[in-house]
């Protein structure tokens, strides 16, 4: 029997075969702390009386969740974690303007490659499965790799999901990946490895790909990853290890998608998997609107918006963020117009990382206010508001027509879709 991707790259730092089932303590090649658990990690650290940890060279730190401190605690934690990665000698500290969201920066800047293993503190690590690299959450478990190296994980069951047919005009990878989530049991991936194969990868960029590595994680993933190609190839223009699985490796189910069957996706409140058709809820009033998220922040999705909001102006009683996920994003953004386009549209463009987000530490809604997202989640309070604040999640390019209107709206009456956004 042959092996999926996610077992061969765990064979590979374990060096034997491991299969799906079997408890294995594989040391990451990298492991990713995000600015909300530093200290915490710290404070565990100097309880058990630990001056070093192991392989700093291999450990991250990433301002992303408070990149624009607006109370003294947060700055004061700000420069706590500068004081903490010059200490504990972390090999990459990623800080405030030097990078962006801990998810897509690495990638950028080629400290992810295809065939690693990552373990990050934060859920949506698995953006990486977008260049074939395989990121596993942990949480408290940090402290075990900080400590010791590694801590235990069952090698999971994989997934495959097969792509065919081209989305159409006004639908998105977005709207693809929300109504994934609205297909598949959670029983069924819970703690498994998504798998995408199929025709339509062709078609689909590494934003694209990030995209479906995020929204699906809400329906309880372990990982999800995509196979190398030649998209691969391109990103990194030159040679890469080639990930891919066996043709017969063992699939614990698999699942077919026809994009062009796809219409624009909204998720109600209060759980990105309570998917709709965004005609059900066509007209619903908003008052706050966000674009960007390790989910949707990269430059297709800023094009996409731009595509919406060139030459028209926000809704009066419409607060519209943009967060680019990254400095190359905001820097590609300027480069291309977009923020001119952004600023003429009265948007408001804040600084690169989770933005409202990161619960809701800025641009965060006021009580009783309804806002449509391309964030990760939609659970009451996840962008401030309280249990009264209503929040739906859709696409850019849905996002931006409903901005622009006041109320949600199907995009598929404002753009006209191209592999490229033409400005």
């Amino acid at each position: 029997m042959g092996m999926t991707i996610t077992e061969k790259i765990l064979s590979r730092i374990m060096d034997k075969p491991v299969k799906a089932g079997e408890t294995i303590y594989p040391e990451p090649d990298m492991t990713i702390v995000h600015d909300g658990y530093v200290v915490p990690l710290y404070n565990d650290l100097q309880n058990l009386g630990v001056k070093e940890i192991i392989n700093p060279e291999k450990m991250m730190f990433v301002t992303d969740h408070e990149v624009f401190p607006v109370s003294q605690k947060a700055a004061d934690k700000s420069k706590k974690i500068k004081e903490i990665a010059k200490e504990l000698k972390i090999g990459k500290h990623y800080d405030s303007g030097r990078g962006g969201i801990g998810h897509v920066a690495p990638v950028e800047d080629g400290y992810i490659k295809p065939g690693m293993f990552i373990k990050a503190y934060d859920t949506h690590c698995p953006n990486f499965g977008a260049v074939g690299a395989l990121a596993f959450p942990i949480f408290g478990d940090v402290l075990s790799v900080a400590v010791k190296g590694s801590t235990w994980i069952t090698v999971p069951e994989t997934i495959k999901i097969v792509l065919a047919g081209k989305l159409k005009e006004g639908v998105t990878i977005r709207d693809l990946s929300q109504y994934i989530i609205s297909k598949i049991d959670p029983e069924i991936a819970n703690y498994s490895v998504i798998e995408f194969a199929g025709p339509a990868l062709n078609e689909i960029s590494i934003d694209g790909r990030m995209t479906l590595c995020n929204v699906p994680l809400e329906i309880g993933p372990k990982s999800i990853i995509f196979p190398s190609d030649d998209i691969t190839k391109n990103y990194y223009k030159g040679e890469i290890e080639e990930v891919y699985s066996d043709e017969d490796a063992n699939y614990k189910e698999t699942f077919q998608f026809d994009l062009s069957l796809i219409k624009p996706q909204v998720s109600l409140p209060s759980a990105p998997e309570n998917v709709v058709d965004v005609d059900q809820v066509i007209g619903k009033n908003i008052t706050h609107a966000f674009i960007g998220s390790c989910a949707s922040g990269m430059i297709d999705d800023m094009r996409m918006a731009a595509s919406i909001l060139k030459n028209n102006k926000i809704h009066s009683d419409v607060n519209l963020y943009i967060v680019p996920a990254s400095q190359e994003v905001y820097s590609k953004m300027a480069q291309e117009g977009l923020v001119d386009i952004f600023i003429k549209a009265d948007s408001i463009i804040l600084p690169p990382g989770c933005g409202p987000c990161a619960g809701g530490k800025i641009g965060t809604l006021a009580k009783n206010e309804v806002s449509i997202s391309t964030a990760t989640r939609n659970d009451p309070g996840r962008m401030g508001g309280g249990n009264s604040s209503e929040l739906y999640l859709a696409s850019p390019l849905t996002v931006a027509a409903s901005a622009v209107n006041g109320k949600i709206t199907n995009p598929s009456n404002y753009s006209s879709r191209r592999d490229v956004y033409d400005l």
